[in-house]
């Protein structure tokens, strides 16, 4: 996995933690799901 698919899914997980502080999600409700360069989605489960 390259570092810049690394650096997304750093990034996937830092919001997902940041709805569920804020009160968007609670526990594992919502996903946050980005497409990364290479075509590939990177999803959070529920």
């Amino acid at each position: 996995m390259s570092s810049e698919n690394d650096a997304v899914k750093e990034e996937v997980l830092k919001t997902a933690k940041e709805m569920v502080a804020i009160g968007l999600a609670a526990g594992t409700e919502g996903n946050v799901s980005p497409r990364l360069l290479d075509g590939n989605v990177c999803i959070t489960p529920t």
